[in-house]
């Protein structure tokens, strides 16, 4: 792909997952369960940690939901995990094409 190319992909993708990850805007509490995998969950979460103690905006009724640390955690080592073996791989099989 050619850089500028990269580039708008990049942006693009930080915007789905910034708002998939509750972020952007409040999401109802139904979507948590699917939020919490997200990659931008945990680094949302750990960012906000220290002002919030741990709760959630969330649109509907209770206005906010308290998730524990691990959550959050478990979320950025899982997903710095995945990425670092997918960039592994991609290098390996890029230095093998040349």
């Amino acid at each position: 792909l050619r850089s500028s190319t990269a580039i708008s992909i990049a942006s693009s993708s930080m915007v789905v997952l910034a708002f998939a990850g509750n972020i952007l805007t409040p999401l109802p509490e139904s979507f948590m369960d699917v939020v919490r995998f997200t990659p931008a969950y945990g680094a949302g979460a750990l960012a906000r940690y220290p002002l919030s103690d741990g709760m959630q905006a969330i649109s509907g009724d209770p206005g906010t939901l308290t998730d524990p640390l691990i959550y959050a955690v478990v979320n950025v080592a899982a997903w710095a995990a995945i990425f670092g073996l997918a960039v592994v791989l991609l290098n390996r099989r890029d230095k093998t094409r040349i």
